[in-house]
């Protein structure tokens, strides 16, 4: 049995950042998967590249979106997505934004985010649409003394973010029948633990049984320009798998570079 199958060390993986102390965090667009309460700066690029290799079964499936602040409290970004073509029948590319609002003046955090993205898959076929949105919302708050951020809310996707369910194969058939697509207003939550001014937990998770419902968590290291993160997913249900999941966040000054090249 793989080592990632078995479900002490799964269970060891997820709980090893309980023992850490807070001290201070990085701020990005995601958490892992899902949308957090920060926002890029505004005359900087981020682009973020994740891969996730599948641990029961081999695969490859790759999210790479470039985000830009528009203002203080609103970024927007394109990207690809769902690189693996057995998750919604080929790759979805996506444009998006995202709102910050916040809900207090205090020391202690208190955010709104809301946004959403357009999702345009060209290799899904009749008679299923190629364009399908992904829209979201939730409230985010900060525990005082600790930094860690706590985030709750929910989303609704349609299949190019959330995939297809496989029908039940008829007897002596080797591929299912057919596939229904799959429409989800799901839960989705999230915690940002600093540890230390480089060094930070991170976990998310969408609820309910599609290739986006899992608990992904891991560890963050952020090197400046460059933050680099490890974790791992533990799937809800049979749709997403178990997988080992790497990201590249690279933060890029565009302005600074404008005003050099005019000088």
């Amino acid at each position: 049995m793989s080592l990632f199958k078995r479900a002490g060390f799964r269970r060891l993986f997820l709980c090893l950042p309980l023992l850490c102390v807070a001290l201070s965090a990085r701020a990005q667009s995601l958490i892992l998967a899902i949308p957090n309460a920060d926002v890029a700066h505004k005359g900087r690029l981020e682009f973020m590249h994740e891969s996730q290799i599948r641990v029961e079964k081999p695969g490859w499936n790759s999210f790479n979106i470039l985000t830009t602040g528009v203002t203080d409290r609103t970024e927007a970004s394109i990207g690809i997505i769902n690189l693996d073509p057995t998750i919604v029948k080929g790759a979805t590319f996506m444009a998006g934004i995202k709102h910050v609002v916040p809900l207090n003046k205090g020391p202690h955090e208190w955010k709104y985010t809301v946004g959403g993205n357009i999702g345009y898959s060209p290799r899904m076929e009749q008679p299923y649409r190629q364009t399908g949105v992904f829209a979201y919302s939730h409230i985010s708050m900060r525990v005082p003394g600790l930094g860690t951020r706590l985030t709750g809310g929910a989303t609704f996707g349609t299949p190019h973010f959330f995939g297809f369910r496989p029908r039940a194969m008829a007897p002596g058939e080797l591929r299912p029948a057919g596939y229904d697509p799959l429409y989800k207003l799901v839960a989705m939550a999230g915690v940002e633990q600093p540890i230390t001014k480089r060094l930070a937990f991170m976990a998310d998770w969408f609820s309910h049984d599609h290739v986006q419902g899992a608990l992904i968590s891991g560890f963050q290291y952020d090197f400046g320009m460059l933050a680099v993160l490890a974790a791992y997913k533990l799937p809800n249900g049979d749709l997403a798998k178990d997988a080992i999941v790497t990201e590249l966040v690279f933060d890029i000054p565009y302005r600074r570079a404008a005003a050099a090249h005019a000088h």
